[in-house]
């Protein structure tokens, strides 16, 4: 059931994928500017009865040509270099902490906790209700996104996911099955539902040119953390303790939310 409900996402994927324009620039690019003209007329129409308007300001008309440059040796400058490898290491570190939330904590409650029976079920099925939180927590964002400061919105999320995990494992490890879920949703709500922050930020740092480029590294390349964080979240749990195993391997993540503070621009407005 689990690979179906990937599957039925891929499909839609596809169904979208084909139903939706290509993007005016690329269009541009290979030349196709009557397919470029037809998508730009849809979008003056749908803004003008979005906005009550019955006809748009004349065009600023400038023309200008971007030279063909090489992603690498564009994020290899100074400039860019050292917000690439902040972004890196900030998804890297909160990759780290995110998947072995994602999938450890039902198998922390059956291995180190000794769950079972209606408790261990009773466990499962609430961490599924908390990921409701992630749906909640974007909706959340929405208003705010592109209003505040991302790299400070950053820093709280990262705090509050820590602070979330945190009353996760306190509650797991007294068995309070309240706790637990007040944890579990609280990391959704506001770590796992404000994740478009990271994404925001991994795109508009990078010039065109090289932008997908740079997202492709600092959060494709990222989600090694998660992958290594898999592999060593237990033996942390066991070695830190039930809260400590869930907060302290955050202290990277946070150190680098702070670091992207001072690295990178506000790219608000």
């Amino acid at each position: 059931i689990v690979f179906l409900v990937g599957a039925i996402l891929a499909f839609l994927a596809l169904a979208i994928r084909a139903y939706a324009p290509e993007t005016v620039r690329f269009l541009a690019s290979k030349g196709k500017f009557d397919e470029a003209e037809k998508i730009i007329s849809s979008m003056e129409k749908v803004s003008m009865i979005r906005t009550s308007l019955t006809s748009l300001p004349e065009p600023d008309m400038r023309m200008y040509n971007v030279p063909k440059q090489n992603p690498f040796k564009i994020l290899a400058k100074p400039k860019y270099l050292k917000r690439l490898l902040a972004l890196f290491f900030l998804m890297f570190f909160v990759y780290f902490m995110d998947y072995p939330f994602l999938v450890i904590p039902e198998t922390w409650a059956k291995v180190v906790l000794g769950y079972s029976g209606a408790l261990l079920s009773q466990i499962v099925f609430l961490f599924g209700l908390a990921g409701i939180g992630a749906f909640l927590g974007s909706i959340i964002l929405r208003p705010f996104i592109d209003k505040y400061d991302r790299r400070k919105m950053t820093i709280i999320s990262v705090i509050i996911y820590t602070l979330g995990t945190g009353i996760m494992g306190y509650g797991g490890a007294i068995r309070s099955s309240t706790l637990f879920f007040i944890g579990a949703f609280l990391a959704e709500l506001i770590g796992v539902g404000w994740y478009q922050l990271y994404y925001q930020m991994c795109i508009d740092n990078f010039p065109t040119a090289a932008r997908a480029t740079g997202y492709s590294i600092a959060d494709g390349v990222g989600h090694a953390g998660g992958a290594v964080g898999l592999l060593v979240i237990l033996p942390l749990i066991y070695a830190l303790g039930n809260v400590g195993g869930w907060t302290i391997p955050w202290i990277p993540a946070i150190i680098m939310a702070i670091l992207v503070l001072f690295l990178t621009p506000n790219t608000v407005g």
